[in-house]
């Protein structure tokens, strides 16, 4: 696709905060196919990326995010520990997809495996990358929601990922696309079978109650690190959940459960609120790239000029 001097400018004013009203983005439908119980919607979250890297033993695996600054991108911890090689990709009008590298990566400080009898699960599962270079202007930049004063008791939250989508109707859906469900939030919790939870993980859970229970869904691999959203800005992040047993697919009148970690906690809001502005070197490279394009604009009407 073609871009103008003129929509380039545009764009990289927008990044710098030049434009101060945001410019008007086209709607990007989410994959939504015409089955009962298809877990997805229409809307666009085109903040939400697809992140694939390789595991300790050479795998690639496949991880989601969420932009939350022009240049990071949060996700679960246990895409980050251990892992390398991250490639992320935004889906937004003009750059479908855009796959951008990683310069650096930002484990929380206080990750590790939860006690037990939970310990192949991870406590403060946070993390962010640093892009190699900025997102595209059309990527939804979320905030972060820092209380749980207006969640709780119940509310209804988004969740979107790129994992493996389904229903009973449905069956298990490839990983890969980017989708939506909604479910309502049960609360934060003290403790995870047992074990003590410092960073009060959010729970969801889910009942199908029939072949119809399209619009409502549960994470499932592929989804770690994708956000839950409350009004627009990240309540949780992706963390676990208990998935249909190999081979099966979701049952009628079981439950099931996912877990979110939890940014109203203080050690991960305020450790990830330092990554939502931009640093100076960040700054200073997109004021560098608009100081290009105008000269190069310049130069160019100076030789039509010449003409």
């Amino acid at each position: 696709m073609f871009f103008s001097p003129y929509s380039r400018l545009l764009a990289a004013a927008a990044w710098l905060g030049i434009i101060a009203c945001p410019l008007p983005l086209a709607a990007i439908a989410i994959n939504n196919v015409a089955t009962p119980g298809y877990i997805t919607g229409a809307e666009s979250f085109t903040g939400v990326t697809r992140i694939v890297y390789e595991g300790a033993d050479g795998s690639n695996f496949l991880c989601s995010g969420a932009l939350i600054n022009p240049m990071y991108v949060v996700t679960a911890g246990h895409c980050v520990s251990g892992a390398s090689n991250w490639e992320v990709a935004f889906e937004t009008p003009g750059f479908s997809p855009l796959v951008i590298g990683v310069n650096a990566s930002f484990l929380h400080p206080d990750f590790a495996p939860r006690p037990s009898p939970v310990g192949n699960l991870y406590q403060y599962d946070v993390a962010v990358l640093q892009l190699a270079s900025p997102a595209p202007a059309g990527a939804q930049v979320y905030g972060l929601h820092l209380t749980l004063d207006d969640v709780l008791p119940t509310s209804t939250v988004d969740i979107v990922g790129y994992g493996l989508g389904g229903s009973p109707a449905a069956g298990f859906l490839s990983a890969g696309t980017r989708r939506h469900a909604t479910g309502v939030l049960d609360g934060a919790l003290d403790s995870l079978d047992g074990a003590p939870a410092p960073d009060h993980p959010l729970q969801m859970t889910l009942v199908f109650g029939d072949s119809t229970a399209g619009g409502s869904g549960m994470i499932n691999a592929g989804d770690s690190g994708g956000p839950m959203l409350f009004n627009g800005q990240i309540l949780g992040i992706a963390a676990y959940g208990n998935l249909p047993r190999p081979g099966s697919n979701y049952q009628t009148g079981v439950e099931y459960i996912s877990g979110h970690e939890n940014v109203a906690d203080p050690l991960i809001g305020n450790w990830l609120a330092r990554f939502e502005v931009p640093e100076p070197a960040a700054i200073g490279m997109l004021a560098f790239g608009l100081v290009l394009i105008v000269l190069a604009e310049i130069a160019k009407r100076h030789h039509s000029l010449k003409r």
